[in-house]
């Protein structure tokens, strides 16, 4: 609502009798990709973890700023990276802290084009998308729900998005590249381009400040 590690087991090679030929085991299943959060900063940690985990991640020198979200309750962490591939430039991170939990149930990592980006500049943004929709494609998720690639709204696309077995979602979308999905195109795209990846620990119920139903 975000580097990225799915656990393949590796098989040992049996010795076999020199008379008798064994038939090959079985490939073993690929464990479950649980969505946890983004590198070392995993879902349900304090601010301290969390701190402690960019440092981890990004070297103790990384400054971080706090900002806080009074509509929805929520407080964060972000910190801004000159260089973080597969996307092109600079990409903001922001940790996202439950307005009731004060643990962290999400993560937004976006790479951004402002102004008016040349022809070059939105194709960087148009590879880094389809490269991080094939990796997640690729991950051993057991999904509950999963998205097709789309259009979302007028100038964005969705590039990969699921949730798990255990409610956690990911969800890949750019925005301001051209593209043709189904019967929604967009050849000439005006104004910024960006690409973000969020990570979130409860996708259908964020922790947010909501009014209590029939209160009004």
């Amino acid at each position: 609502m975000r580097p990225f590690t799915a656990i393949l087991p590796i098989l040992a090679c049996l010795a076999q009798p020199a008379l008798a030929q064994q038939p090959p085991a079985p490939a073993a299943a690929k464990p479950a990709y649980r969505i946890g959060g983004f590198r070392h900063a995993r879902f349900g940690m304090t601010q301290a973890e969390v701190r402690a985990a960019i440092a981890a991640d990004f070297g103790g020198d990384t400054k971080v700023k706090t900002a806080s979200n009074p509509v929805e309750g929520t407080d964060a962490l972000q910190i801004t990276l000159a260089d973080l591939p597969p996307g092109p430039g600079a990409a903001k991170i922001g940790y996202v802290f439950g307005a009731t939990s004060k643990r962290l149930t999400s993560v937004n990592v976006i790479w951004a084009i402002e102004g008016e980006p040349s022809t070059a500049q939105r194709e960087s943004i148009s590879i880094a998308a389809v490269q991080l929709g094939n990796y997640f494609q690729a991950l051993p998720i057991r999904p509950r729900a999963k998205a097709d690639v789309g259009a979302v709204g007028a100038n964005a696309l969705l590039m990969f998005a699921a949730v798990d077995d255990q409610g956690a979602g990911v969800e890949v979308v750019a925005a301001g590249i051209p593209f043709k999905s189904g019967t929604s195109s967009r050849s000439a795209p005006t104004g910024p381009a960006s690409l973000r990846i969020t990570y979130a620990a409860n996708a259908a119920n964020p922790d947010i400040v909501r009014i209590a139903p029939n209160s009004f």
